[in-house]
């Protein structure tokens, strides 16, 4: 059986209808991963729905191809109004070129230019992973979700899951944040003032080591952690949330792959000076 694509366009207005996703495989796996499939969209659009009135307007997308044993689908809001046209088309350019990176750690480029593109090569790739005596069934499936939806800054949480036929499966998280009036991609130097950086670090580390029960002195290659040069250092994947700054590390970035992904968040009212001059205290 051919790969099926459907492109789901949902206007996020009062009257819009969750549309119905195409029938599942027989497999007990791809029913499964079928029927998450259905749930997230739903589940996407009901936590949306009200929210879509406000500054940022945006459709759900999904983009899907599958056969009984192969599974690849991309989840994401398409941006159709925000602060100006030019900030409504980086917003989506910034959204794509991270789908676009690898699921795996350490998410490198991927060197396709589109989802289809993307969605076509796994595709084929676990077709040829079907004949093979290991055969099971695949999925690849990326979901994008809004994080911070107010002014000034908008924040999207994209995340990864993929079987692709390795030792066991594997995925990655990132965040990627805009200026909501220009579409500009924030950095975290785009937030902090001169210098601010360590102060950050230091709250960071000891919310870092409360969470991991690490005592201020004990070296955090003792707690399993691989740091370079055992000191502990923020990374640049980090969202920012409606009460607080989240960093996230993925997994196999600082640990064991047994450790899973780390979060550290970090309340905005522990920010009190460290912000830039102009920006609001959210």
């Amino acid at each position: 059986m051919g790969a099926s694509g459907v492109q789901w366009y949902v206007p996020i207005t009062p009257s819009a209808a969750v549309p119905v996703a195409p029938a599942c495989g027989s497999s007990r796996r791809a029913t499964l991963i079928c029927m998450v499939g259905r749930l997230l969209p739903a589940l996407f659009f009901i936590a949306y729905l009200g929210a879509a009135q406000g500054p940022l307007q945006f459709e759900l997308k999904r983009i899907e191809k599958k056969t009984p044993s192969c599974v690849s689908a991309f989840e994401y809001p398409e941006i159709i109004s925000a602060g100006s046209r030019v900030a409504r088309d980086q917003m989506n350019a910034g959204i794509l070129r991270t789908l676009l990176r690898r699921s795996d750690w350490p998410a490198s480029e991927s060197g396709f230019r589109s989802l289809n593109a993307y969605s076509d090569a796994f595709m084929k790739d676990c077709a040829a992973f079907q004949r093979e005596r290991q055969a099971h069934p695949l999925y690849e499936h990326k979901l994008v979700t809004i994080f911070r939806y107010t002014p000034p800054i908008i924040s999207f949480k994209v995340e990864a899951d993929e079987d692709g036929g390795g030792v066991h499966p594997f995925g990655t998280s990132f965040f990627v944040n805009f200026e909501f009036s220009t579409g500009k991609m924030i950095v975290l130097s785009d937030l902090l003032k001169e210098g601010a950086l360590a102060t950050l670090e230091a709250i960071a580390e000891e919310s870092f080591r409360r969470d991991h029960n690490l005592s201020p002195k004990e070296s955090l290659s003792e707690g399993s952690f691989n740091f370079p040069g055992d000191h502990f250092r923020l990374n640049d994947n980090f969202g920012v949330g409606q009460t607080d700054l989240v960093f996230l590390f993925n997994t196999y970035e600082i640990g064991p792959g047994a450790m899973g992904e780390t979060q550290i968040r970090i309340p905005f009212q522990s920010l009190n000076g460290l912000l830039k001059v102009g920006l609001p205290a959210w």
